[in-house]
């Protein structure tokens, strides 16, 4: 609170969590997940706090990742789009590097790895009761999602796994595989796939609960249900649009959120003719749209919206470490603070401009990272 007695809200990025080697995908770099839950729920908290009392409310920043009218299929339809924009962006910018990209054809590539997942040809190696474990579509699309939260030095990071993935070579796809299991298939820091011979996350033994307090959280605030023949509905519906590879995030919020078995206390619509917030979007947040930065936007019709060209779920600080573009992200940020200091938003429809390039793997990576592989 401050001398006028009103409340001033900055939800705009998370507190760093890695080290401060900043050298893109150095091998040494620790590999946190970054939970979410704080930052939805302090953005819903700011959002509705200056809607409901815009009379107390001063100068709040929002990143736009949160949808100002709360409703269970909406966001599970403007989820899926997240995913399918990311890695159609991360395609692209290997194609138009073609020159150093060691994925030649990205697309191409792309559709041949999730073909020859589908026929079962993308194989472990053996675990401790002998079987091999295959890839399937999920875990791919899963892994490349997952790995982008590390903003480019992950995006460079799945392009060179789906280039060993796509490899002539056996031995070099078997290095593909033990990346993505190694990723996904873990507790805490302790990799399952190949003592238990199958892939268990934090998630399906509880200790990453994440998930849970978040659908439970989300399940209170958003009307509407899903039964199994909606749930199927929004699956053919979002199948036809983005491809059924994308589909594993949707699948997975539609059985968890839309049949938690609660009677829900839904927030009301956000949004203020009273408030001018200063609303902060990334064009390639890979956990929420960038279209729900513009909803945001146009429910605080005084609001102004700046959006990053760039990559990351909140805007990274300039001193994040995994923060590859701290110019680019810098020009937003000043823009922010000088927003608090004197309450002067700036032009509506600002973009940041990336300044540094996202990153691509190059073949010597690709042969450095085949070699580390077979040497384990």
């Amino acid at each position: 609170m401050g001398r006028t007695s009103r409340a001033l809200f900055v939800v705009s990025t998370a507190v760093p969590e890695f080290p401060e080697d900043r050298q893109c995908c150095h091998p040494t770099r620790l590999e946190p997940r970054r939970r979410r839950l704080w930052e939805r729920r302090s953005i819903s908290f700011a959002s509705s706090y200056a809607s409901t009392f815009p009379e107390r409310t001063g100068r709040v920043v929002l990143d736009g990742n949160l949808f100002p009218f709360p409703n269970t299929v909406s966001m599970g339809l403007v989820w899926t789009s997240a995913v399918s924009q990311v890695i159609e962006h991360m395609l692209n910018n290997c194609r138009v590097k073609s020159a150093v990209c060691a994925l030649q054809s990205p697309f191409r590539s792309f559709e041949a790895v999730l073909d020859a997942a589908r026929r079962g040809e993308l194989r472990s190696p053996k675990t401790a009761d002998g079987s091999r474990i295959a890839l399937n579509n999920g875990l791919i699309v899963g892994y490349m999602h997952d790995v982008a939260e590390e903003r480019g030095c992950g995006w460079k990071k799945a392009l060179l796994t789906l280039a060993l993935l796509n490899a002539s070579d056996a031995a070099h796809r078997e290095v593909g595989v033990v990346q993505v299991l190694d990723r996904l298939c873990k507790v805490g820091q302790n990799i399952t796939w190949r003592r238990y011979s199958s892939c268990i996350d934090g998630i399906l033994v509880g200790e990453d609960d994440d998930a849970i307090m978040g659908t439970a959280t989300l399940a209170m605030d958003n009307a509407g249900r899903l039964n199994v023949d909606s749930g199927v509905g929004m699956w053919r519906a979002e199948r036809k649009l983005y491809g059924e590879h994308i589909l594993g995030h949707s699948i997975g919020y539609v059985s968890s959120m839309g049949t938690w078995q609660v009677q829900p206390k839904p927030v009301a619509p956000i949004g203020s003719v009273d408030v001018a917030p200063l609303v902060v979007g990334n064009l390639y947040d890979q956990a929420t749209s960038y279209i729900l930065s513009q909803h945001m936007a146009a429910s605080f019709p005084r609001s102004s919206l700046i959006t990053y060209q760039g990559l990351g779920h909140c805007l990274d600080q300039p001193t994040d470490p995994l923060n590859l573009d701290p110019s680019g992200t810098g020009e937003c940020t000043k823009l922010v603070k000088n927003y608090l200091r004197t309450g002067d938003l700036p032009p509506k429809g600002h973009t940041c401009a990336m300044d540094v390039p996202i990153p691509v793997p190059t073949v010597e990576e690709v042969a450095a990272a085949v070699a580390v592989g077979g040497a384990k």
